[in-house]
């Protein structure tokens, strides 16, 4: 059922959505439910959210913008003017502040609490009709005007494309996205994604649908463990896999094992601190095996930034040009 209102009073399109606390085992019995797959899926249900709220504000004629989160706000009104409506906003970001953070710097834990604590009984009536004079009032003393609907606003976002090639588009940049970091991708993930990449330029249903076409074109491929993953990935893992057999023994080595160990002490001398055993096996496999490409997988903060570091020293030391490259600023920093 939609709300108005935020719990201070002020214009706030919200929906809530009930689900019965039962649920049916496989002898039909009734159970209670685990709520854990329901929050799997919030980021994922609220992007949807947003993706269908922009696409009807867009049908209606108003010019809309979307932050990073997907979520949708009529651009016609600057965010000093939202703020002016956000009191609630303001008591939460006031108690992250007394306890020296801010909604960029606090954990997800910490705004909840701060919401929690600032929470005031419901005693707003819900209707617009008892709301709407108060806020046509603080509007006027504001200086807010209501935002403008044109016809031109309306597909404006679609630059003449179908409601299907908008779909699609969003699928496949979603798809491109996730598969930057990672060789596959979870269902909601997907769905957050294509969602937000949308901007409401479609119905969701469209953006459904182009995933199962995407699927059965065979761009979209389902793996074992339920997870998705793409073509294109498929086909880089056997171009990978093909250059790393190739690759086997066709290398000098960049030093002996006698070399390497020297070039370690030294490098540990200088850093004040000795390398892990993992470190030390890693950076041992790329300098003295005769391997052209060699791999080394590991959890962040397990150091493979600070092993490159001393590869990277070993190797100059060795005669050796190296290039560097990465995909986060910090590391490359450090390697540099």
């Amino acid at each position: 059922y939609d709300h108005v209102s935020s719990r201070a009073g002020d214009p706030q399109k919200h929906t809530h959505v009930l689900i019965a606390n039962v649920t049916f085992d496989k002898d039909g019995n009734a159970r209670s439910i685990s709520n854990e797959k329901c929050l799997e899926y919030r980021k994922s249900a609220d992007a949807i959210y947003h993706q269908e709220l922009s696409r009807q504000l867009q049908a209606l004629g108003y010019n809309v913008r979307h932050d990073r989160a997907g979520h949708v706000e009529i651009a016609d009104y600057t965010k000093e003017q939202l703020a002016d409506f956000s009191t609630r906003s303001k008591e939460i970001e006031a108690a992250l502040a007394g306890r020296g953070l801010t909604r960029e710097t606090a954990s997800a834990e910490s705004r909840q609490v701060a919401a929690l604590a600032t929470r005031a009984p419901k005693n707003m009536p819900e209707t617009r009709g008892v709301h709407e004079a108060r806020w046509q009032v603080q509007a006027e003393l504001l200086g807010v005007k209501p935002a403008e609907r044109s016809a031109a606003h309306i597909n404006k976002c679609a630059q003449g494309w179908t409601a299907a090639q908008v779909a699609g588009h969003a699928v496949t940049e979603a798809a491109s996205h996730l598969t930057e970091r990672e060789a596959v991708m979870r269902a909601q993930d997907l769905h957050r994604e294509a969602a937000r990449a949308a901007e409401g330029r479609c119905a969701w249903a469209d953006v459904e649908a182009a995933i199962n076409d995407a699927a059965r074109r065979g761009e979209l491929i389902a793996t074992d463990d339920g997870r998705i993953t793409t073509s294109r990935m498929l086909e880089i893992e056997r171009t990978t896999d093909a250059r790393l057999e190739e690759g086997r023994g066709a290398h000098r080595a960049v030093m002996t094992s006698r070399q390497f160990d020297s070039a370690l002490a030294k490098f540990e001398r200088s850093q004040g601190f000795a390398l892990s055993d993992e470190q030390r096996a890693a950076s041992k496999m790329i300098l003295t095996n005769s391997d052209r490409y060699q791999g080394c997988q590991g959890l962040a903060g397990t150091g493979k930034t600070t092993m490159l570091k001393f590869v990277r020293e070993a190797a100059e030391g060795a005669g050796w040009r190296v290039a560097g490259h990465s995909s986060g600023a910090e590391q490359a920093a450090v390697m540099q």
